[in-house]
């Protein structure tokens, strides 16, 4: 993961990152995303939206072929990602 942030392309993919990784090796891997991001542009995917939420800069949710501009937590309950009850709703 790190190598994959150091070397010089100009975009990363990421496939969940975040599955399997130990907590505190989370937030340091969540850290090293938004020192890169400002000069790469970087896509993840990952169903650990919590974690994604914390450092994105724009987010999209895909659903049956289509592309969703997500701006908050609320939009993936309407479309249907997570449970109004996950949301305290």
């Amino acid at each position: 993961f790190i190598i994959c942030l150091l070397h010089n392309p100009d975009i990363i993919i990421l496939d969940e990152p975040f599955s399997h990784v130990m907590p505190i090796y989370i937030e340091l891997v969540k850290e090293a995303i938004n020192r890169v991001k400002q000069r790469k542009g970087i896509i993840i995917t990952d169903h650990q939206y919590q974690h994604i939420l914390d450092i994105t800069d724009k987010l999209h949710l895909l659903k049956k072929g289509i592309f969703y501009q997500i701006s908050d937590k609320s939009e993936l309950a309407e479309k249907g990602y997570i449970s109004h009850k996950s949301m305290g709703i």
